[in-house]
């Protein structure tokens, strides 16, 4: 076989091809293959092999497998200088496949045997993609420490010893590490350059990857109309390019932006259309997750038995995958349609899940938390200190030495600084919990929910203009719970905790996805209830009072039977004089008289004494006490 020299002719356009069309690359490369074979050009063959593995590693891993054992197979072991780099390379792209198809093993050993056989700094390109393939499959896995340090290598690697295609295929890994982290300001950082550079590159492949990554980063930092306008750009892009794979997941975001907008019946016509898209069968997982998009739109217009019915077909995917995340998400719909369906003990099994779901994903993320402060500490200025000690390694042994010091005192300051940092990032985390938390029910405090109540009433009164009466606005609910001193004298302060813990449970199950629950004090509660007018208050306090009514609430010392009161109040606009106290105080004189007309009900604070049973069924008694212990 010739030895490496020039590049092969059309390959530097098949790479801008790649990034622009990649079905339109697939039949390029091929031919790039065959004249590579027909010239016996070995070096060739392994570049054309490497750029076609990586092209089919996410659209068909099989291909990609087939593709990197060939090129393998031709090329006899060890090879001199480059073509042994290429060699290496494809081994790597060969490896991460192998882990993609399941063959975790096989992979692992790949990639460890080009990490070892690739100590020179001559390959050191080849080196740092092994790492990122193995980064990449250890951050996927949730090995979030050690699968950043290999892609953070690779990529300060790749920026020296690699080419821009290197580069930026290794940071877009990196970031959707940090998304997975929870570094969402480093992700945006990252995904926005790589974004621009493929602008710039005409690239319009990569550049619907970075615009639905950016929208993904908006959305779990809950930047819900920075979301909407970047799925809505994704999806153009993905529409002009014909993609249809893109277009859903496209439609999938997009509707569920929608959703938390408050705009459920747009959020349901893009859910039609991503469903229409799909093919039956294909993609059960994502198909559930636009199901409960769909169910969650439907129960915010009122159709809960609908919502049911679209949810029913999709039960067994989501349990089968075991992405609590989704399962989550899923459980959360499924309480408030049994509970606006009347089902109540149905729907506080549901909630006793989605909670212990829910205290899963909160371990999880305070882990994840943790390696993110370990992982800060690596990033830019830890590249710099590596690119300086190498300088000062070229410079002769006394340098050398020398950085052998700095390097051993690096490592201890930056042992010491991370020790320290993680002491006092837990230290501080404890203490805002505690600032902002009440104790007993880990819900927020007095000072935490009038704080977010202030803020929903400066939101409130920035989007006065255009608003009437008939407008959804900020409604609070306040609740009591009846003769809960009754409680505490008969059973003691300790079982009064319990039933107030499981209280609050049960008030949380009747909430909306937007709507937060505090304690105030005592067994006062408040909720607050962003774009929520009359109807959609008294709906909400009504599936808290009979979620509470419906059983007793379980304790140490057996069930104890408890019901609650609830004052309801609206502000559709701000006005002079209006203010978060006002509103309180409204809901709270309502409160004041549902407990002077015989407790368990619902009374509306516009000076009309009414509650959510009369007002949905006229026909069936207003109250229905029940009686305590």
């Amino acid at each position: 076989m010739a030895a490496s020299s020039a590049e092969q002719p059309g390959l530097s356009e098949v790479r801008r091809l790649m990034g622009a069309d990649p079905e339109a690359a697939r039949p390029r490369l091929q031919a790039l293959r065959a004249d590579a074979v027909t010239r016996k050009r070995l070096d060739w063959r392994l570049h054309v092999d490497e750029l076609e593995c990586r092209l089919l590693t996410d659209i068909d891993p099989q291909g990609a497998e087939r593709v990197s054992a060939a090129g393998l197979a031709a090329a006899p072991a060890p090879l001199q200088g480059a073509d042994e780099m290429l060699r290496q390379r494809l081994r790597a792209c060969h490896g991460g496949v192998l882990m993609d198809l399941g063959q975790d093993d096989a992979g692992k050993a790949e990639l460890q045997a080009v990490i070892a056989a690739t100590a020179d700094e001559e390959l050191a390109a080849a080196r740092a993609m092994a790492l990122l393939e193995r980064g990449l499959r250890r951050s996927r896995h949730g090995d979030l420490v050690t699968g950043q340090e290999d892609l953070l290598w690779a990529c300060e690697t790749l920026a020296r010893k690699g080419t821009q295609a290197d580069e930026e295929l290794c940071l877009s890994h990196l970031a959707n590490q940090h998304k997975r982290a929870g570094d969402l300001d480093e992700a945006q950082r990252i995904l926005s350059r790589l974004l621009a550079s493929a602008r710039q590159r005409g690239a319009a492949f990569d550049e619907g990857i970075y615009v639905y990554g950016l929208a993904q980063v908006h959305a779990a930092a809950g930047r819900w109309e920075d979301a909407r306008r970047g799925f809505a750009e994704a999806l153009a892009n993905e529409t002009r390019r014909g993609d249809v794979e893109g277009m859903v997941y496209s439609e999938h975001g997009l509707a569920d932006a929608l959703l938390h907008l408050g705009h459920p019946q747009q959020a349901l016509e893009h859910v039609r259309m991503a469903v229409g898209r799909m093919k039956p069968g294909e993609d059960p997982q994502h198909a559930a997750r636009l199901a409960t998009v769909r169910a969650a739109a439907l129960l915010q217009l009122g159709q809960p038995a609908e919502a049911e019915q679209a949810m029913r077909p999709h039960a067994a995917a989501v349990r089968a995958k075991g992405d609590e995340p989704q399962l989550a998400s899923w459980l959360q719909v499924q309480t408030q349609v049994q509970a606006a369906l009347g089902r109540w003990r149905e729907s506080y099994e549901t909630l006793a899940e989605l909670r212990a779901v829910e205290g899963r994903l909160h371990a999880q993320q305070l882990s994840r938390e943790s390696a993110r402060l370990r992982q800060q500490f690596n990033r830019e200025r830890d590249a710099q200190a590596i690119r300086t000690l190498e300088q000062a390694n070229s410079q002769g042994q006394r340098l050398r030495e020398l950085q052998a010091v700095v390097l051993a005192l690096f490592v201890l300051l930056l042992v010491g600084t991370a020790l320290y940092a993680t002491r006092k990032f837990r230290e501080a985390r404890r203490l805002r919990s505690q600032a902002l938390h009440d104790e007993l029910t880990t819900l927020p405090n007095r000072r935490a929910i009038l704080a977010q109540g202030e803020g929903l009433l400066r939101e409130l009164q920035r989007t006065n203009r255009g608003r009437s009466s008939g407008d959804a606005g900020l409604s609070v609910l306040m609740i009591d719970a009846d003769h809960f001193k009754h409680v505490n004298d008969r059973y003691g302060h300790v079982v009064g905790d319990q039933v107030l813990r499981e209280l609050a449970t049960r008030l949380g199950g009747g909430l909306r996805g937007k709507d937060t629950l505090g304690r105030l004090g005592g067994e006062e509660f408040v909720a607050l209830l962003p774009d929520a007018g009359r109807e959609q208050a008294l709906a909400v306090a009504e599936r808290m009072r009979r979620l509470v009514a419906a059983q007793p609430l379980p304790t140490s010392a057996g069930p104890v039977l408890l019901t609650v009161s609830l004052g309801a109040a609206t502000l559709h606009a701000v006005r002079a004089g209006d203010s978060l106290q006002t509103l309180l105080e409204r809901a709270d004189s309502a409160l004041y008289r549902a407990k002077a007309e015989g407790r368990n009900c619902v009374v509306w604070g516009d000076g009309s004494a009414t509650d959510a049973a009369a007002a949905t069924e006229p026909a069936r008694a207003v109250r229905q006490p029940v009686g305590q212990d």
